[in-house]
């Protein structure tokens, strides 16, 4: 949103959102136990590996969220500064198992409050004290 000031304090405020969609289909096919212990320093195997066995995940994921934010950084002297913010989200996934012929979903949302003060000794020294969730 931009810089404004009201009387001596300064605000520097954002806000935004976020749209993201993430599909996956992972396919695996696992091997048994591996017949030996094997140093990770020094691989060797004495015997063979294991060969694959047949596909054991095949599965469709597809996740959705969504998120707004806002936050406003205040000056109220060039060495008092707080920042405050805001962030909701949105969440969808949905899952389903192709060998096994079963689907599974689930949805929520957060809120996520954000405080900050910042201190400002000179121009290349800060403190900074925060709390988020």
């Amino acid at each position: 949103m931009g810089k404004f000031n009201t009387a001596s304090i300064v605000y520097d405020m954002l806000i935004g959102i976020e749209y993201n969609i993430e599909k996956r289909q992972p396919r695996l096919a696992l091997t048994s136990v591996y017949p030996e212990v094997v140093d990770p320093f020094h691989p060797y195997w004495h015997s063979k590996k294991s060969h694959y066995s047949k596909l054991n995940t095949k599965t469709n994921h597809k996740a959705t969220s969504k998120g707004f934010y806002w936050q406003d950084l205040i000056s109220f002297t060039a060495q008092w500064k707080l920042l405050a913010g805001l962030r909701y989200d949105n969440y969808n996934f949905a899952s389903n198992d192709k060998l096994k012929h079963q689907n599974s979903s689930y949805d929520g949302h957060s809120l996520s409050p954000r405080i900050g003060l910042i201190w400002q000794t000179v121009e290349l020294q800060s403190f900074y004290a925060s709390y988020s969730k």
